[in-house]
């Protein structure tokens, strides 16, 4: 793991790669009593344009895809919105879809554990319906 020094903050930065890509980021701060979790995807509004693990040719999807794709996979396979889920959890959920990037996080106090798990399931297994 890289540990960084974050300039005039007195703060540390631990960077590590994991082995199946997953870049993590972690920034303790003892100072508050909260938490900020954020899932990024390197996939926006301007990526419209693949090459497919099936076929290996050029695809186009539709612009605005990522986007669609932001609000999808919210919902689950059990029926269960991961939103409403992590409100029950106690905590505050959102997403972004920006030109190169999507972003799912969420914010609380407490079940740290039991959201970053959560999170990174719903995230990393999608449910899409025909």
């Amino acid at each position: 793991m890289i540990i960084n020094k974050i300039g005039q903050l007195n703060e540390k930065l631990y960077y590590e790669k994991l082995d199946n890509g997953l870049e993590v980021y972690i920034v303790p701060n003892n100072k508050v009593n909260n938490s900020y979790v954020s899932f990024n995807t390197k996939f926006g509004g301007d990526h419209q344009k693949f090459i497919s693990s099936e076929s290996g040719k050029m695809i186009e999807v539709p612009s605005g895809i990522a986007h669609f794709l932001e609000h999808k996979i919210f919902e689950q396979k059990d029926g269960i919105d991961a939103l409403r889920l992590f409100t029950k959890n106690g905590v505050n959920c959102n997403a972004g879809t920006w030109k190169y990037q999507t972003s799912y996080l969420f914010q609380g106090k407490v079940n740290y554990e039991k959201n970053l798990k959560f999170l990174l399931d719903f995230v990393q297994n999608i449910y899409l319906t025909n």
